[in-house]
Formats: structure tokens, sequence, C-alpha cells
């Protein structure tokens, strides 16, 4: 979920995301080793996307 929130004569942007992994101890060991990085990793470059080309919409 994206909310925007007027902040300062700009936007805050707040990313809520919610995941559920399937196939259990091998899910979670999968999510810590290296899916809750990536999807950081995605989010941080989308946002720094947004913060170049945004601002001129």
């Amino acid at each position: 979920m994206h909310e925007f929130i007027p902040d300062d004569g700009g936007t805050l942007m707040i990313d809520r995301v919610e995941f559920a992994v399937p196939f259990g101890v091998v899910g979670r060991i999968a999510e810590k080793a290296f899916l809750g990085r990536y999807l950081r990793n995605l989010i941080e470059q989308r946002n720094e996307y947004l913060a170049r080309n945004g601002a001129a919409a």
C-alpha cells in the first residue's frame, strides 16, 4: 500500500508491504536469506526514481 502525505512543501511517501512466504521452514529461510533485502532494495530504487522524476510531474 502506498500512502502520500503532504509534508512541509513536499510529499512524504509511506510504503506498507505485507507478505507471507510459502513452504514453511524453507520459505522462512529464503525470506531471511534474501527476500527481505530484495524487497527493501526494490522499494528504495523505486523511491529514488520517484524522487528524481516525480517532482517534475
